[in-house]
């Protein structure tokens, strides 16, 4: 059996020191008695255990455990969130082929974080690198792999810089309101810069008679070129649409020149209900910018239920 002393000097050396070690005090115990004996070893190890549970909790092999914990902490929000892995390739390193498929494997995942890293980054990255093969990736989505969404990024981009090209893709989707209404999105979008062209667009594609489709065309006309938008509408032959045209372009121009449009809506408009509704919503609008002058414009009104339904709309317009 080793002495009680030499356990004092042997067990230190193979364990690193963590701090300070201490024993307890046997100066005072009598080691010849057995009993005592061995109640000063029971002691001794004891201090022993204690030495090395402290050294577990703040020694460097905790720091070994929190190194280690911290790496796979770090590792997994790496693939609960694509954007923190550091080692990942960037979307504008990665050859077309491998983009359209990350981008595809994107919209397809069931996890919200991959579908939006695919429509924020992914797919507007493809289309920069290879208009074409977004296209053909965009056409072959199902519905519920974001396909609305994606469209929507693929003709807005497509529609500035080549909106003829992005109406024929529209061609080929299946006919119907789905065809005709991105139709219309490439056409607004092409409105912002060219309203005259976007209107040709939409009258050789058989929608110059689709109000909702002239709609954003007419406003963005009303902006840049009144006398063009008036001459359009003025050789339409169908007094619905026409009807509906001036409306539309009267709510425009009331954002900006409310006086012009009371003048256009109550002149060009034929039909009695479209022409009440066109002037109510013009004086809207006139009322915010001008209280005075529009109030002057009612007053001129014949007595009856228009001129009633103006004053009412001083009372509900503040």
């Amino acid at each position: 059996m080793v002495p009680v002393g030499t356990c004092w000097r042997i067990i230190p050396s193979r364990f690193p020191i963590h701090g300070s070690l201490t024993f307890p005090d046997l100066s005072a115990v009598n080691l010849q008695m057995p009993g005592k004996r061995f109640f000063a070893i029971l002691l001794c190890c004891g201090g022993i255990a204690v030495w090395l549970w402290q050294g577990s909790k703040g020694g460097p092999q905790a720091s070994v455990r929190s190194d280690h914990a911290s790496r796979h902490r770090d590792e997994g929000d790496a693939s609960a969130d694509p954007s923190k892995a550091s080692r990942r390739p960037k979307p504008e390193s990665l050859p077309v082929e491998k983009l359209a498929e990350a981008t595809l494997s994107g919209l397809q995942s069931p996890d919200s974080g991959q579908r939006r890293l695919a429509l924020d980054t992914l797919l507007p990255d493809l289309i920069g690198k290879d208009l074409d093969a977004a296209a053909d990736l965009v056409k072959g989505l199902e519905p519920w792999a974001s396909a609305e969404e994606a469209a929507g990024l693929l003709l807005d981009h497509w529609a500035e810089t080549d909106a003829m090209a992005a109406a024929a893709w529209c061609t080929h989707l299946d006919p119907g309101k789905e065809r005709d209404r991105w139709l219309a999105r490439v056409s607004g979008k092409l409105a912002e810069r060219d309203p005259a062209a976007a209107m040709t667009m939409l009258e050789v594609r058989h929608l110059a008679a689709d109000l909702t489709a002239i709609g954003p065309v007419l406003h963005h006309w009303a902006r840049r070129d009144m006398e063009g938008a008036v001459e359009w509408i003025s050789g339409q032959s169908n007094s619905e649409l026409c009807d509906a045209a001036w409306s539309r372009l009267a709510l425009s121009l009331a954002e900006s020149h409310p006086e012009a449009a009371a003048t256009l809506a109550a002149t060009n408009i034929s039909g009695e209900r479209q022409q009440e509704e066109a002037v109510i919503s013009v004086l809207h609008q006139w009322i915010l910018r001008d209280r005075k002058a529009a109030a002057a414009w009612v007053a001129l009104f014949p007595e009856g239920p228009l001129r009633q339904r103006a004053e009412d709309e001083f009372n509900g317009t503040h």
